[in-house]
């Protein structure tokens, strides 16, 4: 079954606040070994919220975040990963989706460049419940 996720161009992930209400996002996806990976900027609401509570669910969707009626949900553990881990997962985020990856990489360091301001970015480990 994770293999539907690790096959997805994009899953939705829900992450949570402290009033246990979750957040969704889009985003892209690779497997790494026995676990999936993800990449994101280390600033971001997502990032704070998994320093607080690293339970997560995934499903496939398309890349509105809309999440197929057939779909299977799974509930996960995050990890935030240090600098090794997270180029390790950029690594596997760019052999999965390639040009596109290589050319979004692009356009966010210009978008930074011309603003003036860092864009680090932070690797996500994802290991399913069993």
């Amino acid at each position: 079954m994770a293999h539907e996720l690790a096959e997805s161009r994009y899953v939705n992930i829900t992450t949570y606040r402290r009033n246990g209400e979750g957040l969704s996002n889009p985003m892209w996806i690779a497997p790494d070994g026995d676990r999936l990976v993800m990449v994101t900027s280390a600033d971001s609401a997502k990032v704070k919220r998994l320093r607080r509570d690293p339970r997560i669910r995934l499903a496939r969707s398309d890349a509105r975040g809309r999440v197929p009626d057939d779909a299977v949900t799974f509930e996960a553990t995050a990890e935030l990963l240090d600098d090794e881990g997270t180029a390790s997962a950029q690594r596997g985020i760019k052999a999965k989706y390639g040009l596109q990856a290589t050319l979004i990489d692009l356009y966010n360091g210009l978008v930074h460049l011309v603003l003036r301001r860092d864009d680090p970015k932070v690797g996500i480990s994802i290991t399913l419940d069993t």
